[in-house]
């Protein structure tokens, strides 16, 4: 009670608790922790908001397990597409042990590392400094007061769709420090900045369609081309 403890910045955790879940909660869990450890494929449905992925029978070689805004998600490689990507737990269904044989992934087929480049005020170069960054960020003192160039390798996910680095969860990441951050490379992470800022300002416009905006972002994020 004497201390909080809020790495975002605000009271919200997830909500992923394994006492409460329920028995059909748990043993998916247990299914697609032990096929990932186990090294073994699994067939499974997933409720996507993709229509490519959305209700049709997969076929997956799970890489690891991962935390992941707040969600438990299954990093798997996905046989009929041969993409890489998240597919998060809970939203599996008709779990069965494949025959087919687990094709294992190197990393390096579903991330890329890319050079940030940013210019950001002292308080977030103060967060950054307070993460496992700080050991890699170089930040030099611009001539402004309280701007820093920072510069860090980052790992990005290979986007199923693309095949380009993804932008969106590094997007997510540094759309907390709103405008006390500004990126200057690289230029896919940019212009996905550059996206989210333009529709932020329509959606805030009294003659906008906020409902459509909203239901189309996921889409644009996902965007095939």
């Amino acid at each position: 009670s004497k201390i909080d403890f809020n790495p975002m910045g605000y009271d919200m955790h997830s909500t992923l608790d394994h006492e409460s879940a329920s028995t059909d909660e748990r043993k998916a869990w247990q299914f697609v922790f032990d096929c990932t450890f186990e090294e073994k494929c699994f067939s499974a449905i997933y409720q996507s908001i993709h229509k490519n992925f959305d209700s049709k029978p997969l076929i997956l070689s799970p890489q690891r397990i991962v935390l992941l805004n707040q969600h438990l998600k299954v990093l798997a490689y996905e046989h009929n597409t041969n993409t890489t990507r998240y597919f998060e737990i809970s939203r599996l269904s008709n779990l069965a042990k494949s025959n087919q044989d687990f094709i294992e992934k190197a990393k390096t087929e579903y991330e890329a590392r890319e050079k940030l480049t940013a210019v950001c005020h002292a308080w977030v170069k103060r967060h950054f400094e307070s993460t496992s960054l700080v050991n890699t960020a170089r930040f030099t003192k611009l001539q402004t007061d309280d701007c820093w160039l920072m510069e860090v390798e980052l790992s990005f996910p290979i986007h199923f769709n693309r095949k380009e680095p993804d932008p969106f969860f590094v997007a997510n990441y540094l759309s907390m420090f709103s405008d006390s951050i500004v990126v200057q490379q690289p230029e896919f992470l940019k212009k996905e900045i550059q996206r989210r800022t333009i529709n932020l300002a329509k959606a805030y416009n009294a003659q906008c369609d906020v409902e459509e905006l909203v239901s189309k972002s996921p889409h644009l994020m996902a965007r095939s081309h």
